[in-house]
């Protein structure tokens, strides 16, 4: 990796720091988070080898991005971050399913079935009694007429 190359990933490093007053554990940990979910330039490993590079250079690091904190703080920072970038990442845990008790109690607080009290015309674009429901308003009306039986017998 070439002066130009480390030096750049340093920078947007330096750039996301720049207005925190001081660079303390959870800068670390926030920009360690940012390099691990891909926010900075580079993945873990390039930035672990710029950071290297970097912590050996003479090369002042902060004469680009001119940040308020001293080139000592800078180091140490950096050196931090270096450490915790090297350190394994917790696989995350999924997150729990809902208990069947809660799961009833949350449908529970619906009130309501969403079949017997949408509106069939409604639901479907059409106007009052002239939608796909064919005059229904209503879907449980829709099929209590369908549900009924065809009278066969003829009256006279």
């Amino acid at each position: 990796m070439t002066t130009d190359q480390w030096k750049g990933q340093v920078n947007g490093i330096l750039y996301g720091i720049q207005f925190d007053r001081t660079l303390d554990d959870s800068v670390v940990t926030r920009v360690a988070n940012g390099v691990i979910r891909g926010f900075y330039l580079g993945d873990r490993s390039e930035t672990l080898d710029a950071l290297d590079q970097a912590l050996r250079s003479t090369v002042p690091l902060n004469d680009e991005i001119e940040t308020p904190h001293s080139e000592d703080n800078i180091r140490t920072f950096l050196h931090h971050l270096h450490t915790a970038l090297q350190a394994p990442t917790p696989a995350p845990t999924p997150p729990t399913p809902p208990t069947p008790a809660k799961l009833i109690k949350r449908l529970a607080s619906r009130n309501r079935s969403p079949l017997t009290q949408t509106s069939w015309s409604t639901r479907w674009g059409g106007g009052a009694g002239g939608g796909a429901g064919g005059g229904c308003t209503s879907w449980r009306r829709g099929l209590s007429r369908a549900a009924a039986p065809p009278d066969h017998r003829r009256s006279t």
